[in-house]
């Protein structure tokens, strides 16, 4: 008779790793040998080792938030109760207890699964000598630890889903197996059981890995900006919710309704060069060119090379002299270039088809107005930059709510102007309206544009069409990030 080969689970017993284990016994309990080891997710030891190391790396506030969202969890929505399916073979408080790595060495698995429970600590690593399987509850590298909460607190829709990957001493660091995108509105998924739906996600992968061998990493997440993600306090979970709840009633469309916008408007004989690109402010726009043509100045040198993304008619190209300027558009079918000679690039922001760390300065004119995944564009853009290079973006700037007030005072009888300032107060900008025939664009503040890339390095702030050049009633901003 065959010998039956044997999977040591290690499990938490939060929603997930119930909703997983579930999956798992019956799934595989007929063709291995199973040994589920159960540890509970918090006891009081951990949670004050916890607390001292986020006291002594993030400070006071961020364990006082930390602990707020503890208590506020009280009164929230929770994740759907599951009941288990399965009974431990052995419970303990932390799975690094020394009862595990007896049992690692008694049982000797064909394969190690981990399911939401602690960090494997390296003594028990050494005590494994078969693969172990993670499932990670977000994209890796881009979100490792804890996953897609933050893809959805910095807005980066095109990232969120669910990797299976191998463990190693980092935290998920191991190479990845599979990866899947989860679209978790047209499932209809609450945000408190985005963790339960991604693992069960997960799990069918890990079987599917398991029986069938079945592994791929999609090509948009083959290269990936990598970034360590840690628990969340109250101030995170409220922004991440509100975001969340923008994400259900957004239009998926989105970018694709803008692009048909944007062709419809090049290719209007009636409009002029400027209208065409979606500028229709001359003044605005030659103060925005001498400003950008300044900054690209000051910061490049003779030779260097300019990334233009979202270059429309290439015009950066016919200004910035003594550079190698590279532009990249997905609509050049209907634009007149500025000039015969530019070096193009067809492709989509979010998927730029160049190396990393190429070019000495990222530029990115009037595009993020016009971008439903930012985060992912952000990345991108921080990617192809070279360290010590530069990234320059010029964008519509959110108006502050006083300064909302006065447009709205200014502009009492005109109903249009009027329905205008409510779209950017509520931040209307992913349902497609539109005003007066044209869609609402989306708009940033300072603090979401330095967001975008606080961990890629300085991030300096200039406006130039507010008063006297200042940020009040400014209608764009312009940031130009030094890449560390």
């Amino acid at each position: 008779m065959k010998t039956k080969k044997k999977i040591v689970l290690l499990t938490g017993q939060g929603m997930p790793a119930i909703c997983a284990a579930n999956i798992y016994f019956p799934a595989l309990g007929s063709q291995f040998e199973f040994f589920i080891v159960q540890e509970k997710n918090i006891t009081f030891s951990k949670a004050i080792r916890f607390l001292k190391m986020r006291l002594i790396r993030k400070g006071l506030f961020n364990v006082l938030d930390i602990l707020a969202l503890r208590f506020a969890r009280l009164f929230m929505g929770h994740e759907t109760f599951l009941s288990k399916g399965y009974e431990p073979y052995l419970e303990v408080s932390d799975v690094n207890d020394l009862q595990v790595q007896a049992l690692i060495r008694q049982v000797n698995p064909d394969f190690v699964i981990t399911n939401a429970c602690s960090i494997l600590r390296q003594s028990l690593l050494q005590s494994i000598a078969c693969p172990i399987i993670n499932v990670h509850n977000g994209i890796n590298p881009r979100y490792r630890g804890t996953g897609n909460f933050w893809a959805f607190y910095e807005n980066n829709l095109s990232c969120t889903g669910v990797t299976v990957h191998h463990i190693d001493a980092g935290i998920d660091t191991g190479q990845r197996i599979a990866i899947r995108k989860i679209d978790f509105k047209a499932q209809a998924i609450r945000f408190e059981d985005i963790d339960v739906y991604a693992f069960s996600i997960g799990a069918q992968m890990v079987i599917d890995f398991l029986l069938n061998s079945e592994k791929g990493v999609p090509p948009e997440f083959s290269h990936l900006q990598d970034g360590l993600y840690s628990y969340p306090g109250l101030s995170d979970y409220l922004k991440a919710c509100k975001n969340y709840r923008r994400y259900l009633q957004s239009n998926s469309d989105m970018e694709k309704i803008w692009l048909t916008s944007f062709q419809a408007f090049a290719t209007d004989p009636s409009k002029t060069n400027l209208e065409r690109l979606h500028w229709n402010d001359v003044n605005i726009v030659d103060r925005r060119d001498r400003m950008m043509h300044n900054l690209c100045r000051e910061y490049l040198s003779p030779g260097d090379r300019v990334l233009d993304s979202g270059c429309g008619d290439g015009r950066y190209g016919a200004l910035l002299e003594n550079i190698r300027y590279v532009g990249c558009d997905y609509s050049f079918p209907t634009l007149k270039l500025s000039r015969a000679g530019l070096a193009l690039a067809q492709g989509e922001a979010g998927k730029l088809p160049f190396p990393a760390e190429t070019f000495e300065l990222s530029l990115a004119v009037g595009l993020f107005q016009h971008l439903l995944h930012v985060q992912g564009v952000a990345d991108e853009l921080e990617r192809v930059t070279k360290r010590g290079g530069y990234i320059l973006i010029n964008t519509l700037r959110q108006f502050s709510a006083g300064e909302l007030i006065l447009i709205a005072l200014a502009s009492v009888l005109n109903w249009s102007q009027l329905e205008l300032v409510w779209a950017i107060f509520r931040k209307d900008y992913l349902s497609g309206r539109v005003i007066e025939g044209t869609l609402v664009a989306r708009r940033y503040s300072e603090a979401e544009m330095r967001n975008l890339f606080q961990r890629t390095g300085s991030v300096s702030v200039f406006y130039h069409s507010g008063w006297w050049g200042s940020s009040f009633l400014s209608r764009e901003i312009t940031i130009l990030v030094c890449k560390h």
